[in-house]
């Protein structure tokens, strides 16, 4: 029986091209990420190190710019919009302080 792989949380800090990062973000993951500001997105994708989701968005190449990919634990806590908590509450659960 096949092993689901654990949600991971990524955060994506584009400096340029942000237009072509959400494109890549859209095409691989359509379900899965969160616009935070425009070339700011949080990602909920499992069994990925942060150079696999670069390679996959065409950061790693400079095909779709400059950007830094960030691993996260899961645990988060802040002050935000009610829609960034009821986004990632849905994909990866309470949060654990």
């Amino acid at each position: 029986m096949p092993i689901a792989a654990v949600p991971q949380l990524f955060a994506i800090l584009a400096q340029t091209n942000h237009e072509k990062i959400e494109a890549a973000l859209t095409a691989n993951f359509p379900n899965n990420y969160f616009v935070l500001t425009p070339g700011q997105w949080l990602l909920v994708a499992g069994g990925l190190t942060t150079k696999e989701v670069s390679d996959l968005l065409g950061i790693t190449t400079g095909q779709a710019g400059n950007a830094v990919v960030i691993a996260g634990t899961g645990s988060y806590f802040g002050r935000t919009n009610p829609g960034v908590w009821e986004w990632l509450k849905s994909r990866l659960g309470a949060p654990s302080a």
